[in-house]
């Protein structure tokens, strides 16, 4: 019969000494994996800390505050980054004027709603997918969407219809020369045939005089003319009234101006020139075909100039140098070139390199006695101010106000809303960059876009 019941085996003792090694063993293995589970933890903990002031500190923390309003630099290096085009190279261009923008984000913001316009959360997810870019830039995306219903308001307000009136135009140098060229109209009635030809405006050169139908407003505005007063002249005339006007406006600018210089120092040197003369008579030797001879060319000329803004008063300067009166006196007097007038004409040395192309002839000629002043100098390549007008209304008529001239009339609407947000003196801006966050924002976001 086989016996079933299970034999225990005799329960193995440990020897202290045994015991004694295990527990030590233990200490050991526990110990091991405490070190390791603390360098995990210090890896880590240095990663969070290195994360936590290269990275999350910088960015929560304060560095603008407008009319009481705080702007964190994430703030800031979103509105670097839009503003930069999405474009790293742009960065460092765009960062010195961040403020001003972000002061406009906010100015635009409260002065929309002032006028009673919003945004929709919808609008600006339709503008942000247009656009493809992430919602981190919603709220500079809003304001633009702002900005384009404040214009879109302004430019509703532009009435329907105004006066226009069409005009030629022309502009010359002086009183003389107009009372000239008006003859010349008067003998030809051909303004566009003319004002090619005696314009010193480029615009109304290119145009042949012939402004077309203008408003009133929109011609003041407009740059091309660089002038109002010829639309403050042909809108204040009644609208029959069809001559030719002389209209003197002391603004505009011109290139054209006329110079009276005189040379006061000289320095030249000598050069040899050698002649060959191939074609010798049958008495001549070899040695009489050559010759040596000497020139003498300058080298540095120092001189002193009156510009002036018209032959006729070039005219008149250059008779009262004649009668004896003191170039320097007449040169801070008169002189249109800021440097002559400050310095009783002194404009200092010029070699052949650096001088005005208009002076060569004069200045650099070594014959020319020194102190002895030129004729008048024509220059083309010099701007100054001042001249005449010669305008004509042709005809009168109310029409729908063009497309170009509404945006013109919105633009200048827009424009000075704007300039009296940001020129409030209730305005305060509290700038707490410094150039270490600055110079941060720039390496992060040329960062940030690069990836």
């Amino acid at each position: 019969m086989v016996n079933n019941k299970k034999q225990v085996k005799p329960k193995r003792e440990m020897s202290r000494q045994q015991l004694s090694n295990w527990q030590k063993q233990q200490r050991r293995q526990r110990l091991v994996l405490n070190i390791a589970i603390g360098v995990v933890v210090a890896v880590f903990l240095i990663i969070g800390i290195g994360w936590f002031v290269s990275d999350y500190q910088p960015r929560h923390q304060k560095v603008l505050v407008i009319n009481g309003n705080e702007f964190r630099m994430d703030y800031y290096l979103a509105a670097l980054k839009y503003y930069s085009g999405s474009d790293a190279a742009s960065v460092g261009q765009i960062e010195p004027q961040l403020v001003s923008y972000i002061q406009e984000v906010l100015l635009t913001r409260e002065g929309a709603e002032a006028l009673g316009l919003s945004v929709t959360a919808d609008e600006t997810d339709a503008a942000l997918k247009t656009l493809g870019v992430s919602d981190e830039y919603r709220d500079f995306v809003e304001v633009e969407l702002l900005a384009q219903k404040v214009f879109d308001s302004f430019r509703s307000e532009v009435p329907a219809q105004a006066e226009y009136r069409h005009l030629n135009a022309l502009f010359v140098e002086s009183e003389s020369k107009a009372q000239e060229v008006l003859a010349s109209l008067e003998a030809s009635d051909n303004f566009t045939a003319l004002a090619p030809l005696v314009s010193e405006d480029s615009y109304t050169r290119q145009q042949s005089g012939d402004l077309g139908f203008q408003m009133k407003e929109t011609l003041e505005l407009s740059s091309y003319l660089g002038s109002s007063v010829v639309a403050d002249y042909a809108f204040s005339m009644p609208a029959d009234n069809i001559t030719v006007a002389i209209v003197h406006d002391d603004t505009k600018a011109k290139r054209l101006g006329y110079w009276l210089i005189k040379v006061t120092d000289r320095e030249t040197q000598m050069t040899e020139i050698q002649t060959d003369d191939n074609q010798t008579g049958d008495n001549q030797t070899v040695e009489e075909e050559t010759a040596d001879t000497q020139t003498v060319t300058v080298s540095r000329v120092r001189i002193s100039a009156i510009l002036l803004g018209s032959r006729d008063e070039a005219d008149m300067v250059k008779a009262r140098l004649d009668g004896g009166e003191d170039f320097a006196a007449l040169a801070g007097e008169l002189s249109r070139d800021s440097t002559s007038r400050e310095q009783g004409g002194e404009l200092g040395w010029f070699s052949p390199d650096t001088i005005r192309p208009a002076f060569e002839l004069f200045a650099l000629n070594p014959t020319v006695p020194m102190d002895v002043v030129s004729d008048v100098i024509r220059d083309t390549a010099t701007v100054t101010n001042g001249g005449y007008w010669l305008v004509k209304v042709i005809e009168s008529e109310e029409r729908e106000v063009a497309a170009g001239d509404r945006d013109l009339l919105a633009q200048e609407a827009y424009s000075g809303w704007y300039t009296a947000l940001r020129t409030n003196p209730e305005n305060k801006i509290d700038i707490l960059l410094t150039e270490k966050q600055r110079a941060w924002a720039v390496a992060t976001a040329r960062r940030e876009l690069s990836r």
